[in-house]
């Protein structure tokens, strides 16, 4: 699964998959569809005739569909007192998913999916599997944070897996599951690890299982149920230019994936993944956009909104400044929320962030005069001393960013993950446009 800027390269260079899949006599192809091998990238899926808007692609049914409550291929392993279920009852939804992927893929060719699993990457760069090192050239705070988080969930939950198992298979007289699976099969690494990579990157969101309960006692509200693997519909690439809907059909029992884009004749058909940010595609599928209409910097929240700006210190300081919050809060705003910078040539400060900071930087006049009345109701300007502090403030802190960056970039490019230096140079230019875009809106002194 990658994106659309990286198969354009290579739309020369491919090879159409013969797929003898036993599942196909089960899933239903468009007709107009056939899966490529594209050099360097992997699967995709290329129309041999116009896709019209509002077509199926794909149709998957319920028994092909790989959740956390499939049943597994061996009937015999579907009984209530055998040591997969009693495994089972034990894990959270996403382990309940790793588990049966490695089972599965052990079964060989015992396995109704078989031939789907020999087909999906050996292996996943997601940012779950990132070193240290890697994760620290991510640069900015809050995308470090959440790759360490990512790296601890998955490494968190292959201990529990582990002790799971072993402390089923130590009550049970045999420490094989089956005599094409052992327990060291079922706990090695690299295969949860592969696992966990498919969740990652190959399944579609599935609500079927959510509000049925959960049959693992170590359930919580936490644990999202939420995710299918649909075969063969994880052949699509990526593209942030299409619109398509994936979802279960009730009255089918199939899991479709309609377009809602036209695609002509001999073009690669893609989906959409979502519209998201580089950082969120490289974390959960391992990839990057050159050119992202949604990239964006979620700002920190101690320098979009500074201490000193909700911090009084006096008495008339203090009642000024709740008559701000009251304000905010009148319109739905306040000084913590999701903060943001992109590439918008007409605002690249989010509406909602540029707005609070011109109520924080209002005066005790234009409180009492009520000026806010002309940013909320008539799109105007507060006043232009209030224009002028907040985009002083905003230059300040655009420019100190800008300057992390830069030097992040030069000091280390040459070490740089590609991915990563993508992300950091979209930054780089999502600031130098809010720069500019600042120093013309700045009033004049």
């Amino acid at each position: 699964m990658t994106d659309q800027s990286q198969q354009q390269q290579q739309q020369g260079d491919t090879k159409r998959c013969n797929l003898n899949i036993q599942l196909n006599n089960d899933i239903v192809w468009n007709k107009n569809l056939c899966v490529y091998d594209f050099s360097d990238t992997g699967r995709g899926v290329v129309a041999l005739d116009d896709i019209e808007a509002n077509e199926v692609l794909i149709s998957v049914p319920t028994a092909l569909l790989l959740h956390s409550r499939s049943l597994f291929s061996i009937q015999e392993f579907n009984a209530p007192s055998h040591t997969l279920q009693l495994i089972n009852a034990k894990l959270d939804s996403k382990q309940r998913i790793c588990l049966r992927l490695v089972v599965e893929r052990c079964l060989k060719q015992r396995s109704k999916w078989y031939t789907y699993l020999l087909d999906v990457p050996a292996s996943y760069q997601t940012i779950s599997n990132y070193s240290d090192q890697d994760i620290q050239s991510l640069y900015y705070p809050p995308y470090i944070a959440e790759a360490v988080k990512l790296k601890n969930q998955l490494q968190d939950s292959f201990s529990r897996f582990t002790a799971i198992v072993d402390q089923v298979i130590a009550t049970t007289a045999n420490s094989n599951i089956d005599h094409d699976i052992s327990k060291s099969d079922i706990t090695n690494k690299e295969s949860y690890e592969w696992a966990w990579g498919i969740i990652q990157t190959r399944t579609y969101y599935y609500s079927k299982n959510l509000g049925g309960g959960s049959n693992s006692s170590n359930s919580n509200n936490k644990d999202k149920d939420d995710c299918t693997v649909v075969p063969f519909a994880d052949f699509f690439n990526h593209s942030c230019s299409v619109d398509t809907e994936a979802s279960f059909n009730d009255k089918t029992g199939y899991y479709q994936v309609i377009t809602k884009t036209p695609f002509a004749k001999d073009a690669q058909v893609f989906i959409s993944y979502g519209k998201h940010s580089n950082f969120t595609l490289l974390s959960h599928y391992g990839f990057v956009v050159q050119d992202n209409p949604f990239e964006d910097i979620s700002l920190i929240q101690s320098d979009a909104v500074t201490p000193n700006l909700y911090t009084p210190t006096t008495g008339d300081q203090v009642k000024t400044h709740e008559k701000k919050i009251k304000i905010l809060e009148t319109y739905g705003l306040g000084i913590s929320g999701k903060f943001i910078l992109c590439l918008d040539d007409a605002l690249p400060v989010s509406w909602n962030y540029l707005s609070t900071l011109k109520v924080l930087f209002m005066s005790k006049q234009e409180i009492n005069q009520e000026k806010e009345q002309n940013l909320f109701y008539y799109d105007q300007s507060i006043s232009v001393e209030n224009d002028r502090l907040v985009y002083t403030y905003l230059c300040n802190l655009v420019e100190s960013l800008l300057k992390g960056f830069n030097h992040h970039y030069q000091s280390n490019r040459n070490r740089l993950k590609s991915e990563i230096q993508t992300i950091i140079l979209s930054h780089i230019n999502i600031l130098t446009n809010c720069l500019h875009w600042l120093t013309k809106e700045m009033p004049n002194k």
